[in-house]
């Protein structure tokens, strides 16, 4: 049975999906979590560094500017945790900076129900981190992620072999259609 470019694409596609998959649900997803606390933290400090300068470089401090300065210096402080501490104590200081930072951004903010809109996901993410610890959700989240790729992944694969096989079915009728046609013609 040879198969047309299109479908073995299709099928490889859907093979290396379901290996993403499997290794959603195989791979141990706090060993993962440490090297995106990494690159997470240095991030944070990158950002609040630049956060820090900007601040400082105000010539007239207000509340406002101080606040953002304060928050800066702890976002910094959080950014360095991030790559030092990854453990437990890591998750309750993110998930009490996930809750503290929208709560302080709302309290500065000019309009506080438009702040409060964009800080709702990162302060709902603070909760449940704190409720339910970053590790059994992740967990979770990786067995799940992985169970939909492999879902889709298998899905996709019976649609693009029945599309083929309709495909080909289709192509038989047309050519016997086309011959007798001549046959008639002739």
């Amino acid at each position: 049975m040879k198969l047309n470019k299109g479908l073995t694409k299709a099928i490889i596609d859907s093979i290396i999906i379901a290996l993403i998959g499997l290794l959603f649900i195989v791979i141990n997803p706090a060993k993962l979590m440490h090297v995106v606390l990494i690159i997470v933290g240095i991030f944070v400090i990158i950002v609040s560094a630049n956060d820090i300068l900007v601040n400082l470089s105000v010539p007239v401090r207000g509340p406002i500017t101080t606040t953002n300065l304060v928050m800066s210096i702890v976002s910094l402080v959080v950014g360095i945790a991030m790559i030092i501490w990854q453990n437990t104590l890591m998750s309750v200081i993110l998930a009490v900076w996930f809750i503290a930072m929208p709560i302080v951004r709302i309290a500065t903010s000019v309009d506080k129900k438009v702040q409060f809109k964009h800080e709702i996901p990162l302060f709902v993410v603070g909760i449940i981190l704190l409720i339910f610890g970053p590790w059994s959700i992740l967990d979770v989240l990786f067995k799940v992620i992985g169970g939909i790729l492999i879902a889709a992944a298998v899905v996709d694969l019976i649609y693009y072999l029945v599309l083929d096989h309709k495909a080909k079915k289709a192509s038989k009728v047309m050519d016997a259609h086309i011959i007798s046609e001549k046959d008639v013609n002739n």
